[in-house]
């Protein structure tokens, strides 16, 4: 990769493969996410998780095909460096889920959420929800709740893709998909996960460094394709830097311990 900052903008990329208001929410907002969700609309039983790996080391986290038990990959996870002033700033993760990710979006001053139990958590759709609230009215939860206004990928009524991460995160954060004006989950696939995290972790055992101030939007998704997208599952991340100073010389990729034949 050629040099580049991470200064308060967005890195897109595709990858194919695989403040507290009491003790209570300050305890929770300092654990791993916990969230979990499946990705199985193919050929592919993929474990998606909200802690920063994309596949855990579990035996059926990555399976292909689904119901054998021949596990394809054993362990994958999002990985961001760079150089801030004359030091190296790093955001990782690690085994076991424990990872310098949490739950929820940042505020406009690169702050934790207040209470980031609400975000914890993995919105999935897929075409058939959004077919069935077509025939019938009836959104499934996940559905209905499209967190639109937190950047999960949104169409209007016009078929433009909706975009209100300029505004102020109080402003947008409780705004979700109006299905009854029309507005529908960007479909990518017949199956796509959607979760959002960022980086303000207190205890940063891994990586060793104060954190990089990340927001990372993720979106999962998988298509029923008779070809060999049958066999396949797509992570697309969204990365923004909340924090005022750049992370420049960044490189962003992906850990990845395969686990076919030896």
């Amino acid at each position: 990769m050629s040099d580049w900052s991470l200064s308060r903008h967005i890195a897109h990329g595709l990858l194919v493969g695989a403040l507290s208001v009491g003790n209570a929410h300050a305890q929770e907002c300092d654990r791993p996410p916990s969230a979990t969700a499946v990705l199985d609309v193919n050929d592919v039983r993929a474990l998606l998780v909200n802690s920063g790996g994309l596949v855990v080391p579990e035996p059926t986290a990555y399976e292909v095909p689904k119901g054998s038990g021949v596990r394809a990959m054993y362990h994958v996870g999002l990985a961001v460096a760079g150089r801030r002033d004359t030091s190296v700033a790093a955001t990782v993760f690690s085994l076991n889920r424990q990872s310098d990710y949490r739950a929820g979006p940042l505020d406009d001053g690169g702050d934790v959420p207040v209470n980031c139990v609400l975000y914890d958590r993995i919105w999935s759709v897929t075409q058939a929800d959004i077919d069935a609230y077509e025939t019938t009215g009836i959104a499934s939860s996940d559905l209905s709740s499209w967190p639109t206004g937190l950047g999960a990928p949104t169409l209007s009524t016009g078929g433009s893709e909706i975009d209100v991460l300029d505004q102020p995160i109080n402003a947008r954060k409780d705004r979700v998909i109006n299905l009854e004006a029309g507005e529908r989950p960007t479909m990518f696939g017949e199956q796509m996960a959607w979760w959002i995290t960022n980086d303000r972790a207190d205890d940063r055992a891994d990586s060793g460094d104060a954190s990089v101030g990340l927001e990372v939007h993720t979106t999962a998704f998988a298509s029923s394709s008779v070809d060999a997208l049958r066999h396949t599952t797509f992570y697309r991340h969204r990365i923004y830097s909340r924090d005022e100073k750049s992370l420049a010389d960044a490189y962003v990729g992906l850990f990845v311990d395969g686990d076919i034949g030896f």
